[in-house]
């Protein structure tokens, strides 16, 4: 799957930085027209660079690393819990 910025050939690759940069929410929410009407970027554009978005890898880096970092437990790259402190007050 391609990368955003391996890719600047993309037509729509604009659209898509101001789709990404400042309207996730309106995407998920599908709310298109909210999109148009903020960014007056038409619908057919809105749509056609969504279509981008759905084929970008979403782990671009995961082919260079090796096979079992993908598989770590949360455990082993979450930070360990802090303890209480024991001190009277």
């Amino acid at each position: 799957m391609p990368a955003l910025a391996a890719h600047q050939d993309i037509p729509s690759r604009e659209i898509l930085h101001v789709l990404i940069s400042n309207h996730l929410d309106d995407l998920q929410q599908n709310r298109l027209p909210a999109i148009e009407k903020k960014t007056g970027i038409p619908i057919d554009e809105i749509k056609e660079a969504i279509e981008h978005l759905r084929r970008l890898n979403p782990r671009p880096g995961a082919r260079f690393a090796p096979e079992n970092a993908l598989q770590r437990s949360a455990c082993e790259t979450s930070p360990a819990p802090r303890r209480k402190s024991t001190r009277l007050r």
